[in-house]
Formats: C-alpha cells, sequence, structure tokens
C-alpha cells in the first residue's frame, strides 16, 4: 500500500515517504540488545487513550503472559525525540541500555528483565 520512495530524491520526501522507507527497510535492533534481551514489544495507543493507563494495563498483561511462557529479556525501541514515550516505557520498568553507536541513531533502546 505504501510505495518504496526513490532514494535518489531522498533529500525531497515528505514526512510519509520517510515513514514509507522505514516500513520498507526497517533498521535492525543492534546484536547487543537481542543476545541478552530476545522479546521484543511494540505498542502504539491512540492519543484519546494515551495516559489512561491503558498502557501500563497492556504491559501487565503481556508481562504475565510472557513470565507464564518462561520469556525473559524484554526490548523496546523508542524514537529519542518521542520524549512522553521513553517516560512510559522508564515508568513501567524498563532502562535505557548503553549500546555502542546506538546514540548517533534516532532510536533509544530499552530493556526490561
Amino acid at each position: 500500500r505504501y510505495a518504496d520512495p526513490p532514494e535518489a530524491l531522498r533529500d525531497l520526501w515528505t514526512p510519509e515517504q520517510r515513514r514509507a522507507s522505514m516500513i520498507h527497510h526497517p533498521a535492525r535492533t543492534p546484536a547487543a540488545v537481542v543476545s541478552k534481551y530476545p522479546a521484543h514489544l511494540h505498542m502504539n495507543l491512540l492519543p484519546r487513550v494515551q495516559g489512561s493507563g491503558l498502557g501500563s494495563k497492556l504491559f501487565d498483561k503481556w508481562r504475565s503472559f510472557a513470565v507464564e511462557h518462561g520469556i525473559k529479556g524484554i526490548h523496546v525501541g523508542a524514537n529519542r525525540a518521542n520524549k512522553r514515550a521513553i517516560g512510559f516505557w522508564r515508568k513501567i520498568g524498563f532502562a535505557e541500555l548503553s549500546i555502542e553507536d546506538a546514540a548517533k541513531g534516532r532510536t533509544v533502546w530499552m530493556a526490561h528483565d
């Protein structure tokens, strides 16, 4: 549904084209993250329910399922500019990881044991 924008016109991409390119060419999670925290969690909530406690409840349900099934070491990646999301992950027990070369990227890698 989302066309892969032409690389030759990268400097002219709209925000939608940049997002489409990320869909077509996702960044790889650093091996240092995956080796210690192999489970990945992704959560997007509509603005109207953000801050309502729903995200925490969803995580609690997911975490209970993970524990019951022996899943350990969870990681998330948050956009460095999304301070609210980073604050949410910290609030529910995630900690920012120090990953070599990750500081120059747009993703903050966080983990929960």
